[in-house]
This record gives C-alpha cells, sequence and structure tokens, in this order.
C-alpha cells in the first residue's frame, strides 16, 4: 500500500502495479522455498541466480510503470539535466 501511495499517486496512474508486483515477489519467495525443498533449486547456483533475476527484474516495469516514469522520472531527469 505504501507503494502504491508513493508511486502511483504522484504518476495519476498505474494504480494496482505496484502491489501486484510485491504481490509477485511474495509467490516467488514460496516457490522458491518450495523448489529449494524439493532440490531444483541449490543455494548460490546458476539456476538460483536466473530465479532471482526472472522473479525480481522481469516484473519491474509493474512497479516502475509507464504513468511514473512518464509522470515523475522523466521531469525529475529533465529538470537534474538543466541543473
Amino acid at each position: 500500500v505504501i507503494h502504491e501511495l508513493a508511486i502511483s499517486i504522484p504518476a495519476r496512474g498505474g494504480y494496482g502495479w505496484p502491489m501486484l508486483y510485491f504481490l509477485l515477489q511474495g509467490i516467488g519467495v514460496l516457490a522458491e522455498r518450495r523448489m529449494t525443498k524439493a532440490g531444483w533449486l541449490e543455494v548460490d547456483s546458476l539456476a538460483s541466480r536466473i530465479w532471482t533475476i526472472a522473479i525480481v527484474g522481469l516484473p519491474t516495469p509493474l512497479l516502475f510503470h509507464q504513468a511514473f516514469v512518464l509522470r515523475v522520472i522523466v521531469p525529475i531527469v529533465e529538470w537534474v539535466s538543466l541543473c
């Protein structure tokens, strides 16, 4: 909920996407525990690193949705580039 307040409300759009991102994070943690217990993932293996990138990195556009990028990030970058 805090991420919705910090990301979607200032962007005036993308409501629910940050919440979905963190819901996927929780599902990913639960799935990772099961896969580790089943022997599909080993700690510090290439498979576990790929899993982490897939769960954390790939859904990042849900967290930093288009409305946030266009209405918050771009204006900040433009302002900083003028300084």
